[in-house]
């Protein structure tokens, strides 16, 4: 009868045109029984239909420790023919390295080498600061030695070893900083103050996290006296405690100005323990006689003792005068003598 008629043959196993020899059947619709078979030569065409993908991943922004994994398997593909999954990456650096652009690629390609794809990007950032354990850290005390600068200089390089040793980024390096202005502390006898020092440390991407530590300057070292002995001897009749006065304040300057040293090099204060009334016993020998200590204590409260000994002797003979002398005619008129005439 009239048509159109639709025709179905088979697909071709290949990509090229394929010749076919096609039967065809037409049956009336009258009478089913009746049918009118022939032969057609017929040409099964090429495979030119591109594949489809869904489900495509959507772009991203991630950080740099969370960039997702991926596989062919990520997409879904529609075709009518065999097909493989090529997958490919293209790193466009940012503007620092814990940052860049992932192009990703599926290409789909089926036997007959019709394609398609569909692009990924993933966008990576580095938001995170660096982690470190700052207890790595020690505080520095210093003594008065005047060689303040080397010993800071080394105790700042091993603590920036320790904590680039003790700091990671999982997006980099670290480096670590320090802000010490190169001034020296002031002296701190109770460790209660001293100079903070801020170490930094920072990624590649300007991402940082601090620790702090102290330098500080202490004395534990006293000062030291140059004990020559600085003994005095008094005469008797002399006024002990005006004597002894004069002498303590004299061994006092002497003992501040010409022989003590200290290491700090700052305020020295001298005491002695007189208590302003005794005085030495007569010792004619130089052997005993009323000792008194002289302590030097630092500004940090170390100190050194020097002793000194008041003599009394008496190194000047008596006077003495006696009654005029007499003259007597006879042996028997000599008067017996008395002491009690002689002053």
């Amino acid at each position: 009868g009239p048509g159109p008629h639709t025709v179905t043959y088979p697909q071709s196993s290949g990509c090229l045109d394929k010749d076919v020899l096609l039967e065809v059947v037409l049956t009336s619709t009258l009478d089913p029984s009746v049918q009118c078979v022939w032969e057609v030569n017929a040409t099964v065409p090429i495979d030119n239909i591109e594949p489809t993908i869904t489900n495509s991943p959507s772009d991203i922004t991630v950080d740099c420790d969370a960039i997702p994994s991926w596989s062919p398997n990520d997409i879904t593909v529609n075709d009518n023919c065999n097909y493989t999954i090529d997958t490919s990456s293209v790193i466009t650096p940012g503007v620092c390295s814990g940052e860049y652009t992932i192009t990703r690629t599926w290409t789909v390609n089926d036997d007959c080498l019709n394609n398609t794809s569909t692009l990924q990007i993933v966008t990576v950032v580095d938001n995170s600061a660096p982690s470190v354990d700052c207890s790595v850290l020690s505080d520095l005390s210093l003594e008065c030695d005047d060689n303040y600068t080397s010993e800071i200089n080394f105790w700042l390089a091993q603590q920036i070893t320790a904590l680039e040793n003790a700091s990671s980024d999982p997006c980099g390096t670290v480096t670590v900083t320090d802000d010490y202005n190169g001034q020296p502390p002031v002296l701190s006898c109770d460790g209660s103050t001293g100079i903070t020092v801020t170490f930094t440390i920072t990624d590649n991407c300007g991402n940082d996290t601090s620790c702090t530590a102290l330098i500080l300057l202490d004395d534990t070292q006293p000062p030291v006296i140059n004990c020559t002995s600085p003994d005095t001897t008094l005469e008797c009749g002399d006024n002990y405690l005006a004597a002894i006065t004069i002498w303590i304040n004299a061994t006092e300057n002497y003992i501040l100005n010409n022989s003590t040293t200290d290491d700090c090099n700052g305020g020295l204060a001298i005491s002695n323990n007189w208590d302003g009334t005794s005085v030495p016993t007569l010792d004619c020998d130089g052997i005993n006689g009323l000792t008194i200590t002289f302590t030097v204590t630092d500004d940090c409260g170390n100190s050194d003792q020097c002793d000194g000994t008041v003599f009394l002797d008496d190194t000047t003979p008596p006077t003495a005068s006696g009654p005029g002398d007499i003259t007597v005619l006879c042996i028997g008129d000599v008067p017996a003598p008395d002491i009690s005439l002689i002053t």
